[in-house]
């Protein structure tokens, strides 16, 4: 059976976030803790990829792969 925090500390950011990673990659059924299976995990846009930083996400392109922001640059902000 899952335990429950102490008063006050749902409402420690780093704690929450911890909350929403174990939420997203384990599921707790009948008595077991295990993990989630590929298609029960979020779409990466809300999927927590590091719990050190919330914001950044999952992405691949061609055959790199990494976690952290992608900027879009357009024609005109390209230095000359």
């Amino acid at each position: 059976m899952p335990k429950r925090l102490p008063s006050g500390c749902a409402r420690i950011p780093a704690v929450e976030v911890l909350r929403r990673v174990w939420v997203q990659q384990f599921v707790f059924t009948q008595g077991t803790l295990s993990w989630r299976s590929n298609e029960h995990i979020p779409p990466a846009s809300v999927l927590i990829s590091s719990p050190y930083d919330a914001d950044a996400h999952m992405s691949i392109k061609r055959s790199t792969i990494w976690t952290g922001y992608v900027r879009r640059v357009g024609a005109d902000e390209i230095p000359a």
